[in-house]
C-alpha cells in the first residue's frame, strides 16, 4: 500500500513537470527573431525620434507598448491605465514666455497653432519685437555655396530658419560634410551668423526630414529635465549663443505666419539648392519674449500586471528601459543630430514585450509585473522615482531582471551582471541555460563598471535582487550612442535568444516556484 502511495504521487509530480515544461515550450516557441527585429524597427523608426524623455516620440513609442499589453491581456496597475506617474524637475517656458504675432485673419480651428511654440534652453532671456523674415537655414558658408544671411535683408529682423544644412541626408552631396552634420547645423553657430548679420532674434523650425509632424516644435528643448534645477543663465553661459532670444516654432505656426505652406518652401529650397526668402504681410510685426523657470513636470513610466493564481502575496519585476537621448539639444554642440537608440534600448523594451506576449496565456504562482522605464538615459531618474513608491513593497518582490541592449555584439555572447556575490543565483540561472539547451555563451564577470548604469540597480540599492541581461562588450559597439543604432541592423536573433533565457527563468520562479 505504502509503494502504491508512493508511485501515485511520484507519478502525479513527473505528470505536473512534464505539464510546465510544456507550458515553458509553448511560452518560448512564440519568441521569435523577426518579431524581436521587427518591434526593434517599430520603436526606433524616425517618427519616434529617438523616444527622448519628455518628448512626443516618447509618447509614440508608450502608445505603441500600451497598444501591444492590451492587446496582450494584461493587467493595468489602475483604472487609469498602464501609465504610473513621477514627477522630474525641469526648466519649463515661464509664463511670460511668448512668440505671437497678431491673430487677424487666423481661422477659428487654428488658433490653436499659436500656442506651438517654445524657447530653447541656453537662450539668452530678453524680449523683442520687430519684422520677420524666413531665410531658409540661418547659414552663411561662402566656401560650401550658400548664403541666406544678407545684412541688408536681415538687420533688425526676427529670423525663421529650418534646422540642420541644406540636402542634411545626402550621403552623395559634396557640400558641407554630406550626411554628416557640420558646424553650421550648430544652433549656436546660426545664432551667432543671425547676430553678426544684424538679426534680432532667431526662431528654429524643424525641418521636415528631422521632423515628420509639422505640429511640433524642436524635440528636447523645453521643457529640459533640471535635476538640480540650475538657474537658465547657467545653461546660457555654456551655450555659446550671443545674447538674441532663440526660440522654437512648428512648421505648421510658421505657415501661418507667412501664408505659405512651409512644407512646400522646403521642397523648393532643397530642390532649388539656392536660398529663397519669405517674408509675412507688408507691417507684420512679431514679438519674442524668452523666460524660463524651474517646475515639476509630471511624466510615467509603464507598468503591467500577470496576476497569479492567489496562492503568492511575492512578486517578480522583469524591466527595461524605453527611452534614449533622442535629438539632444545638448549633445554634438546642438547639431540636431538623431540617435534612433535601436539597441540602447529598443531591444531590451521590444525583447520584454515579447516575454509578455509569451507568458500572458499562463497563470503565474507569483504575481509578474513588467515595468517600461523613462529617465534611464538621465541617470536612472525613471527607476529611481519608482523604487521611492513601487506598486509592491520592494519586500514582497522575489527579484528584478532587467534587459538592456541585447541587439548587438558577438551572435552567442551574453552577460548578466550582479551574480558575482549570488552564487545561488548563478547555479539557478546555469540550470535554466541548461534546460532550454541555450546556445548563449554567458560572461558573468565582465559588466561590473556598468552595472549601476542600469535600472536593476535601483532595485539593487533598495536590498532587491537586480540582474541585468545585457550582450556583452560594450566597448567593441561602435553604435552605441551614435546615429548608426538603427534598426535594420539589429540581431534579433541573439535577442530571441536572451528573450528565451529571461523567460526561461521567469517562468522557473513565477511558475514553478523555484527559489534559487
Amino acid at each position: 500500500m505504502f509503494l502504491c502511495s508512493n508511485l501515485i504521487i511520484s507519478a502525479a509530480f513527473a505528470l505536473l513537470l512534464q505539464s510546465d515544461q510544456t507550458g515553458l515550450d509553448s511560452a518560448l516557441k512564440t519568441i521569435t527573431a523577426d518579431d524581436c527585429y521587427d518591434k526593434v524597427n517599430i520603436l526606433a523608426a524616425p517618427e519616434m525620434m529617438g523616444r527622448g524623455t519628455l518628448s512626443h516620440g516618447f509618447e509614440l513609442a508608450a502608445e505603441y507598448v500600451e497598444g501591444q499589453l492590451t492587446e496582450y491581456g494584461l493587467v493595468p496597475p489602475s483604472e487609469d491605465g498602464f501609465r504610473v506617474p513621477i514627477t522630474l524637475n525641469c526648466l519649463i517656458a515661464a509664463e511670460d514666455c511668448i512668440l505671437a504675432f497678431p491673430p487677424q485673419g487666423v481661422a477659428e480651428d487654428k488658433l490653436e497653432v499659436l500656442d506651438q511654440f517654445a524657447p530653447v534652453v541656453g537662450s539668452y532671456e530678453t524680449s523683442v519685437s520687430g519684422p520677420a523674415i524666413f531665410v531658409g537655414y540661418a547659414i552663411d558658408a561662402r566656401n560650401d555655396g550658400w548664403r541666406d544671411l544678407s545684412p541688408a535683408k536681415v538687420k533688425g529682423k526676427i529670423v525663421f530658419a529650418f534646422t540642420r544644412e541644406p540636402h542634411p541626408d545626402d550621403r552623395k552631396n559634396k557640400k558641407f560634410d554630406g550626411a554628416d552634420a557640420s558646424r553650421h547645423s550648430q544652433l549656436s553657430v546660426k545664432a551667432r551668423a543671425v547676430a553678426d548679420a544684424g538679426g534680432i532674434g532667431l526662431v528654429i523650425i524643424p525641418d521636415p526630414l528631422l521632423v515628420p509632424d509639422s505640429q511640433l516644435v524642436l524635440p528636447n528643448t523645453t521643457p529640459l529635465v533640471n535635476p538640480n534645477a540650475a538657474e537658465a543663465i547657467r545653461f546660457f553661459q555654456r551655450s555659446g549663443f550671443p545674447r538674441i532670444p532663440v526660440m522654437t516654432a512648428s512648421r505648421d505656426f510658421a505657415s501661418l505666419l507667412f501664408d505659405t505652406d512651409i512644407d512646400q518652401y522646403f521642397i523648393k529650397i532643397e530642390k532649388r539648392r539656392r536660398p529663397m526668402m519669405l517674408v509675412p504681410e507688408k507691417g507684420m510685426l512679431v514679438t519674442m519674449n524668452v523666460a524660463f523657470e524651474n517646475a515639476d513636470v509630471e511624466t510615467y513610466n509603464l507598468a503591467a500586471f500577470i496576476k497569479g493564481d492567489g496562492s503568492s502575496d511575492e512578486i517578480m519585476v522583469l524591466g527595461a528601459h524605453l527611452d534614449h537621448v533622442g535629438l539632444d539639444p545638448n549633445a554634438d554642440r546642438m547639431t540636431m543630430t538623431l540617435r534612433p537608440g535601436a539597441d540602447d534600448n529598443a531591444s531590451g523594451a521590444a525583447a520584454l514585450l515579447e516575454v509578455a506576449q509569451a507568458l500572458a496565456p499562463h497563470k503565474p504562482k507569483h504575481d509578474i509585473l513588467f515595468l517600461w522605464f523613462t529617465g534611464e538615459e538621465l541617470d536612472l531618474l525613471g527607476s529611481r522615482q519608482y523604487c521611492e513608491s513601487p506598486l509592491v513593497p520592494h519586500e514582497q518582490t522575489i527579484a528584478m531582471f532587467n534587459m538592456d541592449m541585447v541587439g548587438r555584439g558577438k551572435d552567442n555572447r551574453l552577460n548578466i551582471g550582479g551574480l558575482w556575490s549570488r552564487p545561488r543565483w548563478e547555479k539557478f540561472i546555469k540550470a535554466q541555460h541548461k534546460r532550454i539547451k541555450s546556445r548563449l555563451k554567458m560572461d558573468n564577470e565582465q559588466g561590473r563598471d556598468l552595472y549601476a548604469r542600469s535600472d536593476q540597480y535601483s532595485f539593487h540599492v533598495k536590498d532587491v535582487v537586480g540582474l541585468f541581461f545585457f550582450e556583452g562588450d560594450l566597448a567593441s559597439n561602435k553604435f552605441y550612442h551614435q546615429p548608426g543604432d538603427v534598426g535594420e541592423s539589429i540581431n534579433g536573433k541573439k535577442m530571441s535568444m536572451i528573450a528565451h533565457l529571461f523567460t526561461a527563468c521567469t517562468w522557473a520562479i513565477a511558475y514553478e516556484g523555484q527559489r534559487p
